[in-house]
């Protein structure tokens, strides 16, 4: 009947609802998000190498791949050779950027070490001592400020 269907169906004069984000403005703020988390990165990243060649470091790589792992920088200063991890922290973040280095996280670190020892260091004989490091930077109104860890990370990741 008629009024069977008028109560299950809605009226055509009552605009549904929509939601207050579309899909597309979800997808637009979340690329502005990546793309200024990316901003930062390279932000600190930049500090990072700044810091190091100040420190006597040359600079061998950045973002080094080995397929899915990373290593943000590779440095070396004589003998020594360093895989960095930079890390930032943000006003607003409600972890440490150290703390965020979860156990998981220094497990990575120590595979992509491993894959940088036998495509690298391994062959080189003028490489004596190799270690992963932690680099955190903050930005300051003075600019950034960097807290170098070396040696953070060791082959046992815990």
């Amino acid at each position: 009947s008629p009024a069977a269907t008028a109560s299950r169906t809605r009226p055509s004069t009552i605009p549904r609802a929509t939601p207050a984000v579309t899909k597309k403005a979800r997808t637009i703020v979340a690329m502005t998000d990546s793309r200024a988390r990316r901003s930062i990165g390279d932000r600190a990243e930049a500090a990072v190498r700044e810091y190091l060649t100040d420190g006597g470091f040359f600079i061998e790589g950045q973002n080094v791949r080995f397929g899915p792992l990373e290593i943000d920088i590779v440095a070396r200063r004589a003998e020594l050779l360093v895989a960095c991890e930079v890390r930032h922290r943000r006003a607003t973040g409600t972890q440490g950027a150290l703390a965020s280095i979860t156990y998981a996280k220094r497990k990575t670190m120590v595979r992509a070490a491993q894959r940088l020892y036998f495509a690298r260091i391994k062959t080189d004989p003028t490489i004596e001592r190799f270690r992963i490091d932690v680099a955190v930077v903050a930005f300051t109104p003075e600019g950034p400020k960097v807290e170098y860890f070396p040696g953070a990370v060791t082959a046992d990741a815990g």
